[in-house]
């Protein structure tokens, strides 16, 4: 099999306004391979016969979905966020087996945690250039940027942390930490995409 044909898988986890998502879809496009984000949800959604009406009021809520962000999880029970949890499982795992791509979030990093060919990053970025990200890129304002901020990794750890017992961040399941605000958004897409290179290809 020719090396850059032999499948392979980036996780990125992220700090809300660190632009991980931006960047992720920027690698997807240098490497030339599929990022799936919140497509992941809505596929469960549909495979367990639920409305996505839910879903769809919260990417309404603001152009980027904000208030979707801030609720990482369909259904108001126990049992239906169990099932769902474990139904994008096996749509993140499926995704994996079809061929290389990029998976953000929903606990892929500690999912795919044994699959061979893989890298994990999570994406950080002071407060101050997160802040920053929101009101210029995101078109927040100040106040709605420091709430979002704060409610946002308040639900991603808590999510993280309720199905792997390990906060986004931490090393057990990442290869590597990078702080975007150092290069920012485009060289950061740029240095993860010669590093999936260096390695896979």
């Amino acid at each position: 099999m020719d090396e850059k044909t032999e499948k392979y898988v980036v996780t990125i986890s992220r700090q809300f306004g660190s632009l991980g998502r931006p960047i992720a879809i920027r690698m997807g496009e240098l490497l030339g391979i599929p990022v799936y984000d919140r497509d992941i949800v809505e596929k469960a959604a549909s495979q367990m016969s639920l409305s996505l009406q839910e879903a769809a009021s919260y990417e309404e809520n603001g152009k980027t979905g904000f208030l979707y962000m801030k609720t990482p999880l369909i259904g108001k029970t126990l049992e239906l966020k169990e099932k769902l949890y474990e139904t994008e499982k096996k749509i993140i795992i499926d995704f994996v087996q079809k061929g290389s791509c990029i998976i953000v979030g929903r606990c892929s990093n500690y999912i795919l945690r044994k699959e061979p060919r893989h890298l994990s990053v999570f994406i950080y970025a002071p407060f101050d250039a997160r802040m920053k990200n929101c009101v210029d890129t995101l078109g927040m304002e100040i106040n709605e940027a420091q709430k979002m901020i704060a409610d946002v990794d308040k639900a991603r750890a808590a999510y993280q942390k309720r199905y792997t017992r390990f906060a986004p961040e931490a090393l057990n399941y990442s290869h590597m930490l990078v702080d975007s605000s150092f290069l920012g958004e485009e060289e950061t897409a740029q240095m993860l995409a010669e590093v999936v290179k260096r390695k896979f290809w």
